[in-house]
């Protein structure tokens, strides 16, 4: 069973904060470094790393999403966004091990190494 974790307190909430702020305009570099200012024991917190499974599920480090997740529902098994992340971790990764590569002759002007978008 999960243990209940207690809300972050300053100046480690506010890092959070500034995180989640720079995640906004896709600063996702900014962001991590963020986190990266968190007391390293409250590093495994919910919270963070909500905030940092954002961060490689965006900069498509799919494992790392998928790890993340995993450890957040064990975490807390009831933190809401537990599945959720999970889940997209998993479908992103499937999807895109699935879903062929399209070059840039095709006609959606996709480019010859990155997976098209559906």
């Amino acid at each position: 069973m999960g243990r209940r974790m207690k809300p972050l307190e300053p100046p480690d909430s506010l890092h959070l904060q500034a995180a989640q702020g720079w995640c906004e305009p896709h600063a996702f570099a900014e962001a991590d470094a963020e986190l990266d200012k968190i007391t390293a024991k409250l590093r495994d917190h919910p919270s963070v790393l909500e905030v940092r499974w954002k961060i490689f599920a965006n900069l498509e480090e799919r494992a790392g999403a998928l790890d993340i997740a995993s450890a957040i529902a064990k975490l807390e098994p009831d933190w809401p966004s537990r599945w959720i992340c999970r889940a997209s971790s998993l479908s992103t990764s499937r999807a895109v091990r699935l879903r062929p590569r399209r070059t840039a002759d095709h006609r959606d002007g996709c480019s010859f190494s990155s997976p098209c978008r559906s």
